[in-house]
């Protein structure tokens, strides 16, 4: 019989891991154990945008946002961004560290949207 993977209780757990403000940690946008540097990070976020072809009349649905780290630097790109996740301690830290006017961060599992979530 095959295991199950309880995601949530893995991504609820997983950021106590790190400091509050280990960013690329909490994650995993590491490499051998370690956070990609700086260039490497813009770079996944360049070609997101480049590939979304996004612009600053978008409004952006993000799913799993996680720490909202991707998605506060993604914000700066277009006109809104509605995020959802299941993990309430990257939700605290992305409401905390990345929080800009024009996101909305929702704690809710994407199997659980709807449109009136949307608004």
């Amino acid at each position: 019989m095959k295991a199950v993977m309880d995601w949530k209780d893995i991504w609820n757990r997983f950021p106590a891991q790190f400091t509050k403000d280990a960013f690329l940690k909490q994650v995993s946008k590491m490499v051998r154990g370690e956070p990609i540097t700086a260039v490497q990070f813009d770079r996944i976020v360049l070609d997101a945008i480049q590939k979304l072809e996004l612009n600053e009349n978008d409004d952006v649905l993000d799913l799993c946002y996680g720490n909202g780290l991707i998605t506060s630097t993604v914000a700066k790109k277009c006109n809104s961004i509605v995020g959802f996740d299941f993990s309430e301690p990257m939700i605290e830290i992305a409401r905390e560290y990345h929080s800009f006017h024009n996101i909305k961060y929702l704690h809710l599992s994407v199997f659980d949207i709807t449109v009136e979530n949307l608004h």
